[in-house]
């Protein structure tokens, strides 16, 4: 292999550019090899001169030999994992690849076995597959995704069980403001007749939005205030409104057709 004139490697059996594997190269190369470098492993460091590649495969890289793992460019380590293979890459020979501070320094990526390489060689006569156990915090995280949506539907759920009675209430007290009592008999409808009093009347209380010289009387109880007309109509006024002009008074101007009518107010209190 050695040409003695010049100190030369040649090649006698390998054709240049070709890729070399080497399965269990630590039993060529072993670890406990200190003594004078061999002549193969001289040669290793100058294989490139052939465009050579070597594949060297081993269980761990502390079973090669020294002066072989100082030549590895590019180590690569193949963990199976439950997932799946997992494959880490580094740009040198790393000595203790198993390490986790190793692997977050390593580029990782998922790793399947080419099916083509099984035409070309056998490693073992027969192929097991180990079983690998799924880790505890997996399951907890599927848990954790399924559990999470209905979580989130039981709370609003709750939330909105507790809103409908109070919006159910708020709807029922705004029905019951809005609703007046039916008349037994609008037409013939006796309106209590009290003594005419002398009234002040202050504009400035009661508003001077409402045409006062429509309003005959208004009646006042503790829920509502009701304000009706010479025709016995109930008028649409505001509840405030209403009150104000219960309690102070109201202006108005005497109509041609009712000059013998009185202002009348009202009040009514239940128990």
């Amino acid at each position: 292999m050695t040409n003695e004139a010049d100190a030369i490697f040649e090649l006698n059996n390998i054709a240049e550019g070709s890729l070399i594997v080497i399965d269990e190269a630590w039993k060529l190369w072993p670890a406990a090899g200190r003594g004078k470098v061999s002549e193969d492993i001289e040669y290793l460091r100058m294989h490139r001169h052939h465009g050579l590649d070597f594949l060297l495969v081993a269980q761990s890289p502390n079973l090669i030999h020294a002066e072989v793992l100082c030549l590895v460019e590019k180590h690569l380590h193949i963990t199976p994992t439950w997932s799946g293979r997992k494959i880490y890459e580094w740009p040198e020979y790393c000595s203790t690849p198993r390490l986790k501070t190793s692997k977050e320094n390593a580029v990782k990526r998922p790793y399947r076995v080419p099916t083509k390489s099984f035409e070309l060689y056998e490693s073992a006569s027969i192929h097991t597959k180990p079983s690998k156990t799924i880790p505890f915090k997996l399951w907890t995280s599927i848990a954790a995704i399924v559990a999470a949506p209905l979580l989130v539907y039981y709370s609003y759920d709750r939330i909105m069980s507790r809103l409908e009675p109070q919006e159910t209430q708020l709807a029922a007290k705004d029905n019951k403001e809005i609703e007046t009592p039916k008349p037994t008999s609008p037409i013939n409808q006796n309106i209590p007749v009290m003594p005419a009093i002398p009234l002040r009347v202050t504009n400035a209380i009661v508003s001077d939005q409402v045409d006062w010289s429509k309003v005959m009387s208004c009646v006042s109880s503790e829920s509502k205030c009701i304000c009706y007309g010479y025709s016995v109509e109930k008028l649409a006024i505001p509840n405030e409104t209403c009150r104000s002009a219960v309690k102070h008074g109201w202006p108005r101007k005497q109509d041609p057709a009712s000059q013998n009518t009185t202002q009348q107010i009202t009040t009514v209190t239940t128990m």
